[in-house]
């Protein structure tokens, strides 16, 4: 009887930054670019008690998440560990890109 050789994948673990809960949306795009060229997930921590407006939550988080998407950004929001998951997805953007070619 053979066994079957396992492979070892390693899963990346996301790059941990800290940034103010007063942020500007420079800083967090600042992140939000460096995703997107090194390809690897970063977990930006909310530092601070005080926690995000949940109008900006509410309006202006979807309209970034969209945006960030066709570029192939996956963004999610985590309420209890106070933090941004950011994660590339060349998936994501081929998929853009093959819509924008099906509709011109």
């Amino acid at each position: 009887m053979q066994r079957k050789k396992h492979k070892n994948t390693k899963k990346l673990t996301p790059q941990t930054v800290h940034l103010s809960s007063q942020f500007t949306d420079v800083d967090l795009m600042k992140f939000m670019q460096k995703t997107i060229r090194t390809r690897r997930p970063i977990k930006v921590m909310l530092d601070g008690q005080n926690h995000i407006d949940n109008e900006w939550i509410e309006v202006v988080y979807p309209k970034w998440k969209e945006l960030w998407e066709k570029q192939g950004l996956k963004m999610r929001y985590n309420v209890k560990q106070h933090c941004f998951f950011l994660k590339y997805s060349k998936d994501l953007e081929d998929a853009y890109q093959d819509f924008l070619k099906y509709i011109r």
